[in-house]
């Protein structure tokens, strides 16, 4: 408590500050909402299941190990700090980047266990390739869909659709590790990753809400908003990464001390930078709040132009399409449910299919 890691919540309304009670209440949900239930890799996951049900207790199993991830690391997080507090490496120069503190860390503690350092490495490969090939898998099979299948239609045989996704796949790759050496320079790579992540994952996740919570919202809403959504989340996340690179946003950083280092090390003192009080801006709330943005807009955009372009020729609303306390409110507009029937089956029949349906 007396090094201010451990702080009681922060109540404050004020959005720009980076990390509050309410940041990590509102808009760390709506963000971990979109990642679990609306992000392609995770719907490509429950897809590969056999059932529904099974889905959802992956889904389930998946929020209770990650709860337990983010619990290590953050007691992870605390023991870095305990067995750095009066030499940190930062300001040593003994790690260039945070992102160096968790090796650092491990190469000193096991320093007398021949291979342990090998182990944690190989640990740290192992659970990022696969989380990234199944990413590079969801974009070919959406590259797949969305350019090749149209172009091509039924016409490729499955060893060209094979050929066509492997080189994909390298294609994406390839591009990522090109992204390797940009990343590097833009800062914390977490933050980073959930403001990009936002500029898709807002629109994509205000499509699924406007599909499920609001009956009224017609096609050409869902068009329009999915595009002014992702438009604004575009220049959103560009004007904050600009800012943070051009010192216009500066997070305060917690005191460090280097009174207790036992080595030699370049001791150069420079001085505090002082920043004239900027009126903010839009643009600098906090991270987490930009995929909650994101989807206000794709939804407020959607049911405007829904309501402003009403068409006469609306098929009728398929109710089991909707959340369940949403029907008892539906109108005409709607199918009601006895007339189409969509039950838990007939969907894991409808994905089964879809999954091995021969071209």
């Amino acid at each position: 408590m007396a090094s201010s890691r451990i702080e009681s919540p922060n109540f404050d309304p004020d959005p720009t500050v980076r990390h509050t009670a309410w940041v990590f209440l509102i808009g760390g949900s709506v963000w971990y909402t979109y990642g679990v239930s609306c992000s392609q890799d995770m719907i490509q996951r429950y897809l590969s299941l056999p059932t529904l049900e099974a889905a959802r207790r992956a889904s389930r199993g998946f929020v209770c190990g990650m709860l337990l991830v983010y619990s290590i690391l953050f007691s992870l997080g605390m023991l870095i700090y305990a067995t750095y507090h009066d030499c940190d490496p930062l300001t040593t120069n003994l790690a260039k980047a945070k992102d160096q503190l968790l090796p650092l860390f491990v190469m000193d503690t096991f320093q007398g266990y021949p291979g342990a350092a090998g182990v944690f490495v190989a640990g740290i490969f192992s659970a990022a390739l696969s989380s990234l090939s199944s990413a590079l898998n969801a974009l070919a099979a959406i590259a797949f869909e969305d350019f090749c299948k149209p172009y091509f239609g039924n016409t490729l045989s499955e060893s060209q659709i094979g050929y066509i996704l492997r080189g994909s796949v390298l294609l994406f790759g390839a591009v990522s590790v090109v992204f390797i050496y940009i990343v590097e320079h833009l800062g914390a790579v977490m933050q980073l990753t959930m403001t990009l992540s936002s500029t898709s994952g807002g629109p994509l996740f205000g499509l699924f809400v406007m599909g499920i919570f609001m009956p009224w919202v017609n096609a050409t809403g869902a068009l329009y908003g999915g595009l002014a959504g992702l438009c604004s989340m575009a220049y959103l996340c560009f004007r904050s990464q600009a800012s943070l690179a051009t010192g216009e946003i500066v997070y305060t950083s917690k005191n460090v001390s280097i009174a207790g280092c036992t080595y030699q090390f370049e001791n150069t003192t420079f001085p505090e930078p002082t920043f004239d009080e900027m009126e903010k801006s839009f643009h600098h709330i906090s991270y987490l709040y930009f995929t909650l943005f994101g989807t206000f807009v794709s939804c407020l955009v959607g049911s405007v132009v829904s309501l402003v372009k009403k068409s006469e020729n609306e098929e009728p609303l398929n109710q089991q399409l909707l959340a369940p306390f949403i029907r008892k409110y539906l109108t005409e507009k709607c199918q009601p449910a006895e007339h189409v029937e969509l039950t838990e089956t007939m969907l894991e029949k409808t994905v089964h299919n879809d999954i091995h349906r021969p071209e």
